[in-house]
């Protein structure tokens, strides 16, 4: 959990720089003609709780990197980008074009191969608990889960 605020701690003033830049440039000029600035100081806790969740997402993804792979990461996020197409066709009907199917189906067969092979690269993590013989001689005991 040390190493995951670790890599917050100098990743989050980059991003957070980058996205507030990016969001002056494209955003800002249109908030300030709208007056819509004004939006943030009238729901201070709706904005604090979407930057909260922002936050536990940064930890979240970090946290699953580091307890299995960026190629898992990967695929948790495709099946996340699945679930609203899905959801848009089976509860509002919204239709799909042969062309949209295509293009969709080829996305996710080419990233199933991607991973496949990604997946085949890798060396098998062995898991933190297990120690070997050597570590035992080393003055290292096995835990005991």
């Amino acid at each position: 959990e040390e190493q995951v605020l670790e890599n917050l701690y100098w990743l989050a003033p980059a991003g957070g720089t980058c996205l507030f830049l990016t969001g002056c440039v494209a955003e800002g000029p249109r908030l300030m003609a709208r007056g819509e600035l004004s939006k943030i100081q009238t729901n201070p806790l709706t904005f604090l709780l979407a930057a909260s969740l922002g936050l536990l997402v940064q930890v979240l993804t970090t946290t699953v990197i580091k307890a299995t792979s960026a190629v898992a990461l990967k695929v948790l996020s495709q099946v996340r980008n699945t679930i609203p197409v899905l959801y848009g066709v089976l509860v509002y009907a919204e239709v799909v074009t042969a062309t949209s199917a295509v293009g969709y189906t080829i996305s996710v067969v080419a990233f199933a191969a991607y991973t496949q092979i990604k997946m085949s690269d890798q060396p098998r993590k062995e898991p933190a608990s297990s120690k070997t013989d050597h570590d035992i001689e080393m003055g290292h005991p096995k835990k005991v889960v």
